[in-house]
């Protein structure tokens, strides 16, 4: 496995985290292994757990994982929270400007969990009278969601 098909499951693995809610240094933990693992040009695939914590922002936890990603492609955790979230949820983190904190807003307050239900919200205007949100936010939200159904 490339060390990019990892890196993308890592930070899967931390916006699925924010998105249940759980403790923020958590994702945050992976978001700083990301950071310093985009630097490495040898293949992760290649080293141990023990090498693998020895690097820079990386401790024993997340070593295990991408130890665990690099032999079998996933980790325990990682597929217990995708179990756990829609699949069309996943996908909505792709709409430019919606983020982990206001796509988990979206789906707890408003029950979102797919581009219709978005968009319908949208239309109706049902976004925009939510705190931390706006006629702007909404209107951005609209037009990426429709740029997004555009190109695919």
């Amino acid at each position: 496995m490339e060390n990019e098909i990892i890196l993308k499951k890592l930070a899967l693995q931390a916006a699925l985290l924010e998105l249940h809610g759980e403790n923020e240094f958590k994702s945050k933990a992976y978001h700083t292994a990301i950071f310093h693992l985009e630097k490495i040009s040898e293949p992760l695939v290649n080293l141990s757990i023990e090498q693998l914590s020895k690097l820079q922002g990386v401790g024993k936890a997340i070593a295990e994982k991408i130890y665990s990603l690099a032999q079998v492609g996933s980790f325990k955790q990682l597929d217990e929270l995708l179990a756990q979230t829609p699949a069309s949820l996943v996908e909505l983190l792709n709409i430019k400007g919606l983020g982990t904190k206001k796509l988990r807003v979206l789906w707890q307050e408003l029950g979102i969990e797919n581009a219709d239900q978005l968009l319908q919200a949208c239309e109706n205007d049902q976004i925009q009278a939510l705190k931390g949100f706006g006629p702007k936010v909404q209107e951005n939200i609209k037009m990426a969601l429709l740029f997004t159904k555009s190109n695919q």
